[in-house]
């Protein structure tokens, strides 16, 4: 049995907030102005009570020396578990001798979390949004279909596969989004192609130039988790992603979707000592914009690094 409870509020914050560790029991985040804090225990009371003595204090106290208004509303505060055997109702957190009760869904960075991480309001929120661009792209006309297509990718596409790696299973059927998401795009199929109501919907995706939602979903989880394995190796992620990528595949119950991706394309993924190559981030001065940079292609790979390493 256990449980994880998240207090979450906008806030604009700075390196006093941050605690800037996250252990197997607790841990903080912060992006912008969305702070995330969390704690993992046996149970909701002590994990209640382990957010109010030891995160509430630091966050007040941060509020009167930084000068911030700390806006009680817009904090969100949840409790994780699929254990129902849970006494309810459950503690309060108190901030500024203000109340905050566990709320059953919260949304963090965009994305729609329910107690037990099931992802349907996510999906249902995120069905309603994409339907709405859908019907108001049907009612453009005089676009070329290649245009139509560029506006449904932009639009209504991009909203259906938004934080898609938290989500997609890709060891599962996923019915629920399926069920959204493919009503969806034939909405905006029939938007581009200009065809009846009733024709078949796979058909119309063929003639649309568009994937099936699936593929093009399982197409960005791919993306983002090879992307993992590029980041440089002083980054918070990368030791973390190669651990779980080793113990993925001993994994048998309660796979995370992220577990499931890292099974599921386990092949093309590194093993051993072999490394991806890693991308270092760096800076490009705006207005020199593709100034001064020169390509050079070598068919010896060797000698490709060779050259490269020269040149740094």
């Amino acid at each position: 049995d256990w449980s994880s409870d998240v207090c979450s509020s906008d806030l604009v914050y700075n390196s006093n907030l941050l605690r800037g560790a996250i252990t197997p029991t607790y841990g903080d985040m912060g992006f912008v102005d969305d702070y995330t804090a969390w704690v993992i225990g046996p149970n909701l009371d002590e994990n209640t009570s382990r957010l109010q003595e030891e995160f509430i204090p630091r966050i007040t106290e941060w509020e009167k020396s930084s000068g911030a208004t700390f806006e009680v509303q817009k904090t969100q505060f949840i409790h994780f578990g699929r254990n129902r055997a849970n006494a309810q109702p459950w503690k309060p957190l108190y901030m500024n001798d203000r109340p905050i009760y566990p709320m059953g869904t919260a949304k963090i960075l965009g994305v729609h979390l329910d107690q037990g991480l099931r992802m349907k309001e996510h999906h249902a929120t995120c069905a309603q949004k994409a339907k709405t661009q859908a019907i108001a792209l049907g009612s453009i006309s005089g676009l070329r279909p290649a245009a139509m297509r560029q506006l449904y990718l932009a639009t209504v596409a991009s909203k259906m596969d938004y934080e898609a790696p938290i989500w997609f299973k890709t060891g599962e059927k996923n019915g629920t989004a399926n069920k959204h998401y493919t009503a969806i795009q034939k909405l905006g199929s029939k938007a581009i192609t200009g065809a009846y109501r009733t024709a078949a919907g796979p058909l119309l995706e063929i003639e649309a130039g568009l994937q099936y939602t699936s593929s093009r979903v399982r197409a960005k989880v791919r993306q983002f988790i090879v992307g993992l394995y590029t980041l440089p190796d002083h980054h918070p992620c990368r030791q973390m992603i190669q651990r779980m990528g080793r113990r993925a595949l001993s994994i048998q119950r309660f796979k995370s979707p992220l577990t499931q991706a890292l099974v599921e394309f386990h092949s093309i993924l590194p093993q051993g000592e072999t490394k991806m190559e890693t991308i270092q981030p760096f800076v490009q001065v705006l207005k020199h914009f593709n100034s001064g940079i020169t390509f050079h292609i070598y068919n010896d790979r060797e000698l490709a690094a060779e050259e490269a390493n020269l040149a740094l």
